[in-house]
């Protein structure tokens, strides 16, 4: 996650399952906001991803 302060500052919070962990880093925040905006640009709509989750339901 990224933290938008008052101010502009920004802070990045990382979690693993063995620890959290926080960094000012400007390039591991943009590192992090790139890869963001990379996985927004490739996911589905919401309603194509409904529509996708019902194609392959299984019903048993």
């Amino acid at each position: 996650m990224i933290a938008e302060l008052p101010g502009k500052e920004r802070l990045l919070c990382l979690d693993n399952a063995a620890r959290g962990q926080i960094a000012d880093y400007p390039e591991w925040i943009g590192l992090v906001q790139r890869k963001w905006e990379y996985l927004l640009a490739e996911a589905l709509s919401e309603r194509a991803s409904l529509d996708l989750i019902k194609k392959l339901k299984v019903t048993s």
